[in-house]
């Protein structure tokens, strides 16, 4: 897989910008005053979810169907693997325990979409080698998209709402 060297400079300066991104976020988690040492699963999941937003973005606009974009797309899936995985070891007080005992929020109802989306992709897109059928190819990018906006977008916006940790972190 050859990749140009801008696009090494631009794969170099993400990891980079990342790890110092990491680097701070850790920092700003363990400063929390309300909760002073949030569990390392919180940690882990806001890095690979804020990782997946520029690498989705980057996918969008590169050339279709090279070994760059299928290795590309395969660390995002990935990543979004990760973020729904440990999606499920972060619970919430904001909830009744009552109807909810497991202290889940509704917000994690996008693992199963994330997860489902992703699996449906792919298939789309094996599909698609097979057949060159373009519905396939086509099932393929609206799901993907829908992952990107859905999964990631919607749902980072809805943790900066009142009450939640990331919006202590942005708005103090």
């Amino acid at each position: 897989m050859d990749f140009s060297y801008k696009e090494k400079s631009l794969i170099a300066s993400l990891g980079v910008t990342l790890l110092i991104f990491g680097w701070y976020l850790y920092g700003v988690f363990s400063n929390l005053s309300s909760n002073p040492e949030p569990p390392f699963i919180i940690f882990v999941h806001a890095f690979f979810a804020l990782a997946a937003v520029p690498v989705g973005l980057y996918i969008f606009f590169k050339k279709k169907g090279t070994k760059q974009h299928r290795f590309i797309g395969r660390v995002w899936v990935s990543f979004l693997l990760i973020v729904s995985f440990t999606a499920v070891f972060i619970t919430t007080p904001m909830t009744d325990t009552v109807f909810n005992p497991r202290l889940y929020s509704w917000i994690h109802l996008l693992i199963p979409f994330t997860v489902g989306n992703l699996i449906y992709s792919i298939w789309n897109i094996r599909q698609f080698k097979k057949t060159r059928l373009e519905k396939h190819k086509n099932a393929h990018i609206r799901s993907m998209v829908g992952v990107y906006f859905g999964a990631l977008i919607v749902a980072g916006a809805f943790t900066l709402m009142p009450g939640r940790m990331m919006h202590q972190i942005v708005f103090g």
